[in-house]
């Protein structure tokens, strides 16, 4: 039931100053506060049109209606004015009576879009939107529809407000400047810029309201617009989901592609269920991928100079796909033999492989630790041995959790020639093929002899033997490319991660990088790092 609005025979003379709060309802207008002074100037007070007020029972009053009649009267200086005290009124009824008092005044200052939006935000943290319905005599989703109407930024709703001041003629001020029209800005229009950042709410708000009528948008235009932010946000958010953290040079430029509208008409068609092209934005998925295939040419290959021991903790967990690796074996010593017609034959490969037989088994368990850590479920790995150690790294890896799957035998072709002629020359090392899981990558090549368990190959010679600066074998132990390959290509796909924590002079790197691979690499031997890098950056 509505409240009764005033009855001016029954008002009664109230000093000013005794009027000492106010029901906050809506912001006050300038220029409606200024046509009634201007009134008030001309005729004074009129008794027809007093202020609504409540007593607070100490000789005081709260103001419920006629904020800018107050207003307008303290300015000029009145002492009393003439006012209807109610009584026994709750807030909400207050705020009822205050809100059908502005209805019935809406020739003086009209109550606008704005006053009702600030009204239920206002009170919404105090009352429930039914409540607030019951207040405005609404219906529940006006007040939800208004409510929403928060999302816009502060900034951009400072540029909306003065919309709505009603200043002249509906075209120009009285300083001759043109304003917009009253009512520009609907609820229903302003809702399609809820979901959009506020740069782009400010940017269509302003173009809308460009006090230049011949540089000002239409609704039409502003609508489509905002569709046209809202789908190209979409596929921000969706590109940046699959690119990840690339980086800013490759974000900034999925963006600014997609900011320059070539995409919109695909993506909103993909949005539409009823089309028959829902869900599907090649165009799109093109520049992600280009720009996803443009970053691992440029940031596919990583190489530390460290210890594998202290660098491999900072690799995360399940992010490799593959470990291909020759790791050391444990069987260098000081030896050195001297032939007719060649170069010495040493077998002092470096401190990096000379070990104690118990300390080098205990690092068995170590590598196997922290290649499962690393390794994805249905990732596989390769690491190179000899027949002394072959069993004690078979049983690390299996009490770690992998599975053994087989031993691969590489026969060298052309071995180094054998010295001591009281046992059979080495010409074989071992490759143990593991795996974490059972839904492994295992690309079968045919059975003509491609996937038996032995690989003949001859050692690593001619252009790809890296040599030092004196001509001399940089690396005494580089493996063939023609082996890692095959095992790279069997065991992987193209943008896989591939890791060796003993890298050497980046064997695996260069074939990860000439197969489309990504690559992790960790070496600790300085000169070796210096080759790899050089190797893989093609300096």
């Amino acid at each position: 039931m509505a409240i009764d609005i005033v009855d001016s025979k029954t008002f009664i003379e109230i000093p000013l100053e005794c009027i000492v709060s106010k029901l906050p309802v809506r912001r006050l207008s300038a220029s409606g506060l200024k046509r009634i002074q201007e009134g008030m100037k001309r005729s004074g007070f009129l008794d027809n049109y007093p202020l609504v007020v409540v007593s607070l029972g100490d000789g005081t009053y709260q103001l419920v209606d006629g904020n800018h009649r107050y207003e307008a009267a303290k300015s000029l200086g009145f002492d009393c004015v003439p006012c209807v005290v109610k009584n026994e009124l709750t807030e909400a009824e207050r705020y009822k009576l205050a809100l059908e008092s502005n209805d019935a005044a809406e020739t003086v200052v009209p109550s606008t879009m704005v006053t009702h939006a600030e009204f239920v935000w206002e009170r919404s943290e105090q009352y429930t939107q039914e409540e607030i319905a019951g207040m405005l005599g609404w219906g529940i989703d006006k007040v939800k529809k208004y409510s929403a109407l928060k999302q816009i930024s502060p900034d951009v709703w400072d540029v909306i407000v003065p919309t709505f001041e009603v200043v002249g003629t509906a075209s120009e001020d009285e300083s001759g400047t043109p304003i917009v029209p009253i009512g520009t800005f609907t609820v229903g229009l302003l809702r399609s810029i809820l979901d959009l950042v506020p740069e782009q709410q400010l940017e269509l708000v302003k173009a809308l309201s460009h006090p230049d009528k011949n540089q000002r948008i239409s609704k039409g235009k502003f609508n489509e617009l905002a569709k046209a932010y809202q789908a190209r946000n979409e596929m921000k958010t969706y590109a940046l989901s699959l690119l990840g953290d690339l980086g800013e040079p490759y974000t900034t430029q999925v963006t600014d592609e997609i900011y320059s509208g070539a995409y919109d008409s695909e993506w909103i068609k993909s949005q539409d269920v009823k089309n028959k092209e829902y869900n599907q934005h090649p165009k799109l998925d093109k520049l992600i991928k280009s720009v996803q295939e443009d970053w691992e040419r440029k940031n596919s290959i990583h190489i530390t100079n460290g210890n594998f021991y202290s660098e491999v903790s900072k690799i995360g967990d399940k992010t490799i796909d593959l470990i291909l690796t020759d790791p050391p074996y444990n069987i260098a010593n000081d030896r050195e033999f001297a032939l007719a017609g060649r170069s010495n034959i040493s077998q002092n490969f470096g401190e990096w492989d000379k070990f104690g037989h118990e300390e080098f088994i205990m690092l068995f368990s170590v590598w196997a630790c922290e290649w499962y850590r690393i390794l994805r479920d249905g990732g596989s790995g390769y690491a190179f041995t000899s027949d002394r150690y072959l069993s004690y790294l078979c049983d690390a890896l299996e009490q770690e959790g992998f599975e053994v799957k087989t031993t691969i035998v590489w026969h060298k072709t052309n071995p180094a020639p054998q010295i001591i002629r009281t046992t059979f020359q080495s010409s074989v090392e071992y490759i143990v093929f593991f795996t974490k899981g059972k839904d492994y990558t295992f690309n079968w090549q045919g059975n003509e002899g491609e996937m038996h368990n032995f690989i003949q190959s001859p050692l690593c010679g001619g252009k790809e033997r890296l040599v030092d600066a004196k001509k001399e074998t940089l690396h005494p132990t580089q493996k063939p490319v023609q082996i890692l390959k095959h095992l790279m290509e069997v065991s992987s796909n193209r943008g896989d991660m591939v890791f060796d924590g003993f890298a050497g002079v980046g064997s695996t790197g260069k074939v990860a990088k000439d197969l489309g691979r990504k690559f992790i690499g960790i070496e600790q031997d300085e000169t070796f790092f210096d080759a790899m890098r050089r190797r893989l950056t093609d300096e």
